[in-house]
């Protein structure tokens, strides 16, 4: 954890003071005090390890958001430096370039799918020194990374889509069976009427 942070702290360190950038932190798992994580805790302890002249250039979103406003936030950001996947496959769904650290096999194969595993950091090797050399990289081919990554979800979109020409046939063989169920329990339901009609006229009868 202590060179997550420092790396970290050294990414929004470069963006500022190298490439006069204002940083945000917010994440998909904070803002629900019912909820294990807080993202915005460990948030705050890089920030406050900042020199002051970078921190000012630096903010905490705490709050709450869900996906579509997350979407919102991140489409409008130059790039995002993404640890926890959804919030990588958010800001790939809007077309923001993504630079991720990886604490799950299902980041890193994401990012072989998207073509930055060049660029992956592992949480669990991470140092300060390879943070900044793969920053420095996603920064300064950051157009060609756009391009590579947009191609690459367009088609991963693709390949998803692909699947509802496969389920099409299953789903109406599906829906005639149950056409065929409710009809023939619907042809009961009159004869079990017109048997119980005289049984317990006083109580309603509800058949589920």
């Amino acid at each position: 954890m202590r060179r997550y942070i420092d790396s970290v702290r050294e990414i929004a360190t470069i963006l500022v003071r190298d490439h006069g950038k204002q940083v945000t932190f917010v994440s998909t798992c904070q803002g629900v005090p019912e909820y294990a994580h807080d993202d915005s805790k460990t948030a705050r302890k890089i920030v406050a390890e900042l020199d002051p002249e970078i921190a000012r250039n630096v903010s905490v979103d705490a709050s709450f958001h869900t996906p579509e406003q997350l979407m919102a936030l991140v489409k409008g950001f130059d790039f995002v430096v993404a640890t926890r996947m959804h919030m990588m496959i958010m800001s790939l769904c809007v077309g923001t370039p993504v630079l991720p650290i990886a604490y799950e096999f299902k980041t890193k194969e994401v990012a072989k799918r998207i073509g930055v595993a060049d660029l992956l950091l592992d949480i669990d090797t991470v140092t300060p020194p390879e943070a900044a050399e793969k920053l420095g990289r996603f920064v300064g081919k950051l157009e060609d990374y756009r391009r590579t990554i947009l191609q690459a979800v367009l088609e991963e979109h693709a390949s998803a889509m692909s699947a509802a020409e496969l389920l099409k046939p299953l789903m109406a063989k599906a829906s005639a069976q149950i056409a065929r169920d409710v009809g023939k329990r619907g042809e009961q339901y009159p004869a079990r009427l017109g048997e119980d009609r005289h049984k317990d006229e006083g109580k309603p009868v509800v058949e589920a």
